[in-house]
């Protein structure tokens, strides 16, 4: 099992017994802001950010379980509210949630 920090240098190894998997070599495993932090995350390549509650990501638009998470760039849609984030960047259209440009991060209704 790795640990906070190792390195991990296959694309798709196993990274732990919990079952967490990356998608792109060379990626580093950390507690809080990157990569892998709980059970059932995926990583993703570029060393963007996981989930925490055992939310996963997938490679391909990267859906996320439940809203109020962060999303890595705009197009990228959330699976539960089926919320939409747009090509700006900016705005989802579905129930008036919002994204800001540096983490956006899609904030709860009304924000």
């Amino acid at each position: 099992m790795l640990t906070t920090g190792q390195r991990v240098c296959i694309v798709g190894q196993v990274v732990s017994t919990t079952g967490q998997r990356v998608s792109c070599a060379g990626q580093r495993v950390v507690a809080g802001g990157h990569d892998v932090a709980t059970a059932g995350h995926t990583v993703l390549a570029g060393g963007h950010a996981v989930f925490c509650d055992g939310h996963c990501v997938e490679t391909v638009g990267h859906r996320v379980a439940a809203v109020g998470h962060d999303v890595f760039c705009a197009g990228q849609r959330v699976a539960t509210a089926g919320q939409f984030v747009g090509p700006a960047g900016q705005t989802v259209f579905s129930i008036g949630q919002r994204v800001c440009v540096g983490g956006q991060r899609v904030r709860t209704v009304g924000q």
